[in-house]
């Protein structure tokens, strides 16, 4: 079963054709104070971000307000077993 955060977070961390280069994994976990291998389980599927650090992770991927809520509802439908 696929984990829809996983794949949104791997996708948001992934460069496009855009130019824009994302942060890193390793750039993601120092804005958050984790390890790098708590930001490699969260785009495994392997685990999941306490919710105290969703603000952190919206701050360092510069998501606007509609796309933190799609963060929110990607992670209670992850938490439900996948969309």
């Amino acid at each position: 079963m696929t984990n829809p955060f996983a794949t949104w977070l791997t996708a948001k961390l992934t460069p496009t054709s855009s130019g824009r280069l994302p942060p890193t994994r390793a750039d993601l976990a120092r804005r958050c104070g984790v390890s790098l291998g708590a930001v490699s389980g969260w785009c495994s599927g392997r685990s999941y971000p306490r919710p105290q650090l969703l603000s952190a992770i919206a701050e360092a991927l510069g998501l606007d307000e509609a796309e933190r809520c799609a963060m929110i509802e990607l992670m209670a439908a992850s938490a439900e077993g996948g969309a």
